[in-house]
């Protein structure tokens, strides 16, 4: 596997990591003690952002939408990733998640979307995917 999607994939797990910190056990509307939390999380991480979250990798913010939807931007540092194979990033990042489903137990829990958006140097969307609640069920 190319080593700069290497760098993406660790990417990925410190996400989860840091939204990870926000748990709770409701499933009710947006105005639940998840979706609070969640959103809590996202205003505090953000103020220390951009960070880099691996070699290459920054997280540039993260954003709790309607629908119960979680969005991740990131930009690779790397200039050789303009130009990458969108495709083979999302899948890269996708066999990522599928080696660790139990990460995503809450977001299960609390129908949660991640939203990913990924992006060059140059501020051009690499390629954005969503993983949906349906999408972590089939990991298990």
């Amino acid at each position: 596997m190319n080593t700069k999607l290497i760098k993406v994939l660790i990417g990925v797990f410190a996400l989860s990591f840091i939204v990870s910190c926000a748990t709770t056990e409701s499933k009710q509307d947006d105005s639940d003690p998840f979706m609070i939390s969640l959103k809590n999380e996202c205003e505090t991480t953000n103020r220390s952002l951009p960070l880099e979250v691996a070699k290459g990798v920054q997280m540039d913010k993260m954003q709790v939408l309607p629908n119960r939807v979680l969005e991740f931007t990131m930009t690779m540092l790397d200039p050789d990733m303009i130009g990458i194979d969108s495709d083979l990033l999302k899948l890269a990042i996708k066999k990522e998640m599928l080696n660790d489903p139990e990460g995503f137990d809450d977001f299960i829990e609390n129908d949660i979307t991640l939203k990913y958006v990924i992006k060059d140097i140059n501020e051009d969307i690499i390629c954005d995917f969503v993983m949906e609640p349906k999408d972590f069920k089939n990991l298990k």
